[in-house]
Formats: C-alpha cells, sequence, structure tokens
C-alpha cells in the first residue's frame, strides 16, 4: 500500500492495502517461487536470433534470448525480468545464460560447420559480481568456443555507481578475449558518458530508431550522427529491428555494419535455428555497388 501510494503523482497520497494487492501480491510470490525453481532446473530456454553483415548479407552471429515455459506456455522476458531482477534472481539467470547459450552455439557451429559468434546480455547486478570473470571464463572454457566469439552486451540504462571498479572488471574481461558491446544505445540518460568511461568494442542501437528512418530525415540524422560517434571512437554499429530491404539500405548507407531483426530471421530455440537464409535478389539489393548513395539531409 505505500509503494502504491508513493507511485501515484502528488503529495499526500493514501492507500489501503486490499484484497485486489493481496491477490497481486500472491500472483507474485508463486511466479517468483516457479521462475526459482526453473533456474534451478536450468527449465529455461535460450533461443538464437541471427546477426547479419549489412555489406554482404553474411551470417556472423547470434543474439542468445532467454525464454521460460511454465505449465506449458511460454513466457517472455518482459513479464519476468523485471521480477527477476528486484529479487536478485537476474544473477542466476545470467549465469545460465553464460554457460547454455555459449555451449548451444558451439554446438550449433559444430552441427551447421559454421564458425559465428554469439552476444549474451550481463544485468547491472551480475557486472557489480565480484565472481564475474570467473563464471564468464569457465563458460567460454566449458562451451569450447574461443573467447572472441563472446560478446557480452551492457544496457546503457545500467546504473553504475562506482565506474571505476566496473572498468577495470570490463577490462579484464577483454583481456580474455570476450567483446564488449553497449546494448540499446540512446536510449538512456547518459549515453555519452557511458561512452567515455566504458571500454566497449561496439554501439548497438535501439529498434526504436529504425522505425522512422525510411519517413524522417532527422531520424537518419541521429543514426547518421551516432555512426560517426563510433568511427571516431573506432567502435562497430549494430543496428536492432530491421524489417524490410529499405530499411536495411538506410541503415547500411548510414554506416552501420551489422543488424539484426525479422527481416534476417525471428528468434528460434537454438536447437531448431537453421542458418538464416537471405534470398539473392535480396543479396544483390544489399549491395551498395547496386543501388545509388543515400542523400543526408539537413
Amino acid at each position: 500500500a505505500l509503494y502504491c501510494a508513493k507511485e501515484e503523482t502528488g503529495h499526500g497520497k493514501m492507500r489501503q492495502f486490499d484484497d485486489e494487492m493481496a491477490r497481486r501480491m500472491s500472483q507474485r510470490r508463486a511466479r517468483l517461487d516457479a521462475l526459482e525453481q526453473a533456474i534451478l532446473n536450468e527449465n529455461l530456454e535460450v533461443w538464437l536470433q541471427p546477426k547479419i553483415v549489412l555489406s554482404t548479407g553474411a551470417h556472423v552471429g547470434f543474439e542468445a534470448l532467454v525464454r521460460w515455459r511454465h505449465d506449458g506456455d511460454l513466457i517472455m522476458p518482459m513479464e519476468f525480468i523485471s521480477l527477476a531482477e528486484e529479487s536478485g534472481l537476474i544473477i542466476e539467470i545470467d549465469r545460465f545464460m553464460l554457460r547454455a547459450a555459449t555451449r548451444a552455439v558451439a554446438e550449433w557451429n559444430a552441427r551447421h560447420g559454421k564458425d559465428v559468434s554469439v552476444s549474451i546480455n550481463l544485468s547491472g547486478r551480475h557486472i557489480s559480481s565480484p565472481d564475474l570473470e570467473a563464471h564468464v571464463a569457465s563458460a567460454i572454457e566449458m562451451s569450447g568456443l574461443r573467447a572472441d566469439q563472446v560478446t557480452l552486451e551492457l544496457t546503457e540504462s545500467v546504473e553504475v555507481r562506482d565506474w571505476g571498479a566496473v572498468s577495470k572488471k570490463l577490462d579484464r574481461l577483454r583481456a580474455l578475449g570476450c567483446r564488449l558491446s553497449l546494448d540499446d544505445f540512446g536510449t538512456g540518460y547518459s549515453s555519452l558518458g557511458y561512452l567515455r568511461q566504458m571500454p566497449a568494442d561496439e554501439l548497438k542501437l535501439d529498434k526504436s530508431f529504425v522505425t522512422d528512418l525510411e519517413t524522417s530525415a532527422a531520424a537518419r540524422e541521429i543514426v547518421a550522427s551516432v555512426v560517426d560517434i563510433a568511427r571516431t571512437l573506432d567502435l562497430g554499429v549494430v543496428v536492432e529491428g530491421i524489417e524490410n530491404l529499405a530499411q536495411a539500405r538506410i541503415a547500411e548507407d548510414l554506416g552501420c555494419t551489422v543488424a539484426q531483426g525479422y527481416l534476417f530471421g525471428r528468434p528460434a530455440p537454438a536447437a531448431r535455428c537453421a542458418p538464416p537464409g537471405i534470398p539473392s535478389d535480396q543479396l544483390l539489393e544489399l549491395s551498395p555497388s547496386h543501388r545509388p548513395a543515400l542523400q543526408r539531409q539537413t
């Protein structure tokens, strides 16, 4: 009741604990218990979404995404990740994903004769964990992947209180051979501050920037400006949410190098994930030699 009152706008609000709050609390407790059991029993699933080089259409890697199948229903991350973060279970989910995703992509490479990489998200809580490096190193060693085939994604919205300690930890992860990616770039409140302090290898542009690429000159200018900054800092640029060829062409003309999105493949269970098939006519259209350069507008 206290938290509900605090969430309401204005001062002097009062809420009385009632049956509806009790019901929501009971549901939350039940889901939290079920999630804890799913983690202990490793009943979470690794799903993979392909990452593509825009200039050639070559498949270079996957992003690993967590899914939870509970009582026959597939539960998406948006329905349980916030609960896991509040409870601290997110660290155990991260550790599961490090082990399972590296193993899954190593097995996928062996099955398909490929040599692609995997990107795995890390939570803010896990970044601050004292044994993060040990868990990362152990997962890589057990999977058989090379360290340079593992990219650790850190969301820009992560709150970091001691950047000095975190930067040293991230430097040690890079020393292992891992790559670091700043995920959801541009959606937080301190993008440039993060760039200054975080030893990243790439920026990952949030899909919200892609939505208006075809119709908005301002959206294209923003993406082009971010790409210019990334080039200055010698960072790669990955763009999310590419759903059609027009978006892919514009993103590539603006300097984005790698992309993922429904155009190239939807997330799928690791065991059933096939190599992405891009029709030759699409590859031809993606090639910059077969289309005029995009004119940036001011």
